[in-house]
């Protein structure tokens, strides 16, 4: 729910300046369409073109040593022009719905600090990317910074005593299959990884509502994708917003994959994730959904692993606005072959049955909206 859901509040200072089409605009250019580069790219533009700027001399052209010392005053005028300085971006600091109180991250920064509860600033910096949360209360400030920047980037984040526990547990998070009031569209594209059978590349069958059938399912194979439609789109509203469904059976079997966002198809941004397994599991191995959060695949079949739109708020595709979480379009799962060399979002490595074959990798069986 909306009360033990950390929020991330992120403070970015571009620091550019001048004006890009002036050039341009004085000759009746018109600058370049961007165009987005990703695997997945059911929009692309074409740039559009930029007419040749073409300089005349007037017939009364002053004479060579005048044309020098103009030459001479523009070099000197374009050596005082300052340098762009490229904005400075902080680092990024992933946000789950609940941490374990006393549990140990790494974030991707040069120095970090955490302070108990809700405060602006820390009282000291730590070098490197490691910390431990508290071991008490229920909020914790988390701070990140890079040497060459001076911005932080600051999360207020919710503590939780343990992550929520399988389908069967009084503290589970799990979404039954009678919740969501949309399921995805449509299967946009599937890349299959290996070690999938013929047998199971139906992408028909991750359309629609989950039934909680274990055979009805795409099958991605060992780091395999897929993109899915979402229609209506999905929007940031209170508790969970999206539920994925896998295959597992005997809720401990789990596969599991990562889950990203996307408001046109092209860019997106991935929930944070956390692994607490401890060691490698064989081929028909299985894994406690308690050691898992962010992750899809959490949950046995008939059973959805629930998403929130609202960790995702200080997303840098999210804070400029290439991902509006209130129009979710898409949704991406991404498989992850389960042989520890995949970190998940804090620096533990991420264990599933490896290896696997058949039926290999993530098994979708539907994307809901809630």
């Amino acid at each position: 729910m909306r009360a033990w859901i950390g929020t991330a509040v992120m403070a970015v200072v571009a620091a550019c300046g001048g004006d890009e089409a002036a050039a341009l605009a004085d000759v009746g250019g018109t600058p370049d369409a961007a165009v987005a580069d990703d695997l997945y790219e059911p929009f692309g533009t074409d740039p559009g073109g930029v007419p040749d700027v073409v300089a005349t001399v007037p017939k009364d052209a002053e004479s060579p040593s005048a044309a020098d010392d103009s030459t001479a005053t523009e070099d000197a005028e374009l050596d005082a022009t300052p340098d762009v300085v490229a904005p400075c971006v902080p680092p990024v600091i992933p946000v789950l719905a609940g941490f374990p109180r006393g549990l140990a991250i790494t974030l991707g920064a040069d120095a970090v600090a955490v302070a108990a509860g809700d405060v602006a600033a820390p009282d000291a910096w730590t070098s490197g990317g490691a910390l431990t949360l508290p071991t008490g209360g229920d909020q914790a400030t988390l701070f990140a910074r890079f040497d060459a920047c001076p911005e932080v980037a600051r999360a207020v984040v919710t503590l939780v005593e343990a992550l929520p526990g399988p389908a069967t547990a009084e503290d589970t998070d799990a979404i039954p299959l009678d919740a969501p009031r949309a399921w995805a569209t449509e299967v946009v594209s599937v890349v299959y990884g290996g070690g999938v059978d013929p047998v199971w590349r139906t992408p028909e069958k991750a359309v629609g509502p989950a039934t909680g059938d274990i055979y009805d399912v795409l099958v991605l194979g060992n780091g395999g994708s897929a993109v899915l439609a979402l229609d209506p789109p999905a929007t940031d509203g209170p508790g969970p917003d999206l539920a994925v469904f896998e295959n597992s059976f005997g809720g401990a079997n789990l596969e599991v994959a990562f889950v990203e966002v996307s408001s046109d198809g092209a860019t997106w941004a991935r929930f944070a994730s956390l692994s607490l397994t401890p060691s490698p599991v064989p081929t028909y191995g299985g894994l406690d959904p308690s050691h898992l959060s962010g992750l899809a695949g959490k949950h046995a079949a008939g059973w959805g692993t629930p998403f929130d739109l609202a960790t995702l708020a200080g997303a840098p595709e999210v804070l400029d606005g290439r991902v509006d979480l209130g129009a979710v379009r898409y949704v991406r799962l991404l498989d992850i072959v389960g042989d520890g060399t995949t970190p998940d979002s804090f620096g533990h490595p991420i264990y599933d049955p490896t290896p696997a074959f058949g039926s290999g990798g993530f098994d979708l069986e539907a994307v809901g909206v809630l």
